[in-house]
């Protein structure tokens, strides 16, 4: 028994389906392979109308294919547009949350920055009414002393 009838009965009892399609795949793929295949093999056993309709299948299977993976390439795109676009809007959300903390730590520092000057006003009040006291208390001193 031959390869060519091993397969047959393959076939015939659908055990080779997955084989011949995975062949004739390839086949489709190089248009030379395909041609040379189609005269190898249908040689004297087809006809002219024959071969042209095998081709055709052939051209038609390769077409499908092309539009599948065409299809899923165009699917897998548009996943990746999805995930992009989400991926931003994420990106977005994080950059205004952390200019809203910025804004509220700039907030508080001049909440602060404001506190210190008056704390600072209220020192130097305070350190000049010292002065005073102090001036004062040496003219009347002074004046006693000289008087």
């Amino acid at each position: 028994m031959t390869l060519a009838d091993q397969l047959a009965d393959e076939i015939a009892q659908g055990k080779g389906k997955r084989l011949v399609k995975a062949i004739v795949n390839e086949i489709a793929l190089d248009p030379e392979l395909k041609a040379i295949v189609i005269k190898e093999v249908a040689g004297n056993l087809a006809t002219k109308e024959d071969i042209k309709e095998l081709e055709d299948k052939m051209d038609k299977k390769f077409e499908e294919m092309r539009r599948y993976v065409d299809e899923k390439i165009e699917g897998v795109r548009r996943e990746f547009k999805e995930e992009m676009e989400s991926l931003r809007a994420e990106f977005r959300e994080e950059i205004r949350e952390v200019r809203g903390e910025i804004n509220e730590l700039r907030r508080e520092i001049n909440e602060l920055r404001n506190q210190f000057n008056t704390m600072l006003k209220w020192m130097i009040g305070l350190m000049a009414s010292m002065w005073i006291s102090i001036v004062i208390g040496i003219i009347v001193a002074l004046i006693k002393m000289g008087g």
